[in-house]
């Protein structure tokens, strides 16, 4: 073994990755979300209750609502072989690669929300207009992780597939998804009102956040060997809002437990699409 292959080696050690070496040229060696549902005074009452704008109060068990299965998925920027689709664009019948279309903008299938207009003009595009393709994935450490009420937690991604090393090129983005959102505990329709039992569970599909990468992140031989992601994810204070808790409330028995279709129909997955993702690759 040469000099040089040997002071490889011991740099290597002496790091102490616990994901080994690789192929790279660089290698993703932390990666951490910290999550936060940061509520206002205004939104809280004398006992701790969440209020939501159609006078309903919430007591969640734990103070937390649960995320499931969160995975980051970093991201690159290629040029797509295909061309625009052409056409005139249609709410009622969106493109490939688009959902639920309202309010002026679509769900794409990356969870971003995408106006009517970029939608019209990703149409009109002929080859060679840009997509973003999957590089890297990170699974968190526990399949569960909560978001406490003003209490911001950090949460783990030390599982990389296919591996955590960084093949040479540009990274321009960094995606979130997430399985499914629960919360339990007790509401109360006004501030008189007994406390009745409440579940929520909703099914998200891979619910996906997005954020560029603002620079992109240039990963060559001659550039850093090491990179670590931080990001955050903030849920809104509006999570709970324009639910229809009262009329729930009066078709529950002693447990009010919305289903899965229920809740779908509801302002529910639009209020969590308004989270605050942010992230960062250093």
């Amino acid at each position: 073994m040469n000099l040089r292959s040997l002071m490889a080696l011991s740099l290597w050690l002496a790091s102490g990755c616990a994901w080994g070496p690789g192929q790279g040229v660089a290698t993703l060696e932390q990666a951490e979300l910290n999550l936060n549902m940061r509520l206002p005074t205004g939104r809280l009452d004398s006992t701790g209750a969440w209020k939501t704008n159609n006078g309903t109060f919430l007591q969640l068990a734990d103070n937390q609502v649960t995320l499931q299965d969160a995975q980051f998925t970093l991201l690159k920027t290629e040029a797509r072989t295909g061309a625009g689709t052409g056409g005139t664009f249609d709410p009622a019948n969106p493109p490939p690669g688009y959902g639920l279309c309202h309010g002026g903008h679509c769900h794409r299938d990356d969870g971003a929300l995408v106006d009517y207009a970029d939608i019209q003009a990703e149409m009109n595009q002929g080859p060679g207009a840009p997509q973003d393709t999957p590089v890297l994935r990170l699974q968190a450490e526990s399949p569960a992780f909560a978001a406490q009420i003003n209490t911001p937690v950090a949460l783990s991604f030390p599982v990389c597939d296919p591996h955590c090393y960084l093949d040479a090129g540009v990274l321009s983005a960094v995606r979130l998804e997430v399985s499914s959102l629960s919360a339990r505990g007790t509401l109360r329709t006004s501030p008189e009102a007994a406390p009745q039992p409440f579940v929520l569970q909703l099914p998200l599909s891979g619910h996906r956040w997005q954020v560029r990468l603002g620079p992109s992140v240039v990963i060559s031989r001659e550039g850093a060997a090491r990179h670590q992601l931080q990001a955050q994810l903030q849920l809104p204070d509006t999570l709970f809002d324009d639910l229809p808790w009262a009329d729930w409330q009066k078709t529950a028995s002693a447990s009010l437990q919305p289903s899965a279709a229920q809740l779908e129909k509801t302002a529910l997955k639009e209020n969590l699409a308004r989270a605050r993702f942010e992230a960062r690759l250093d």
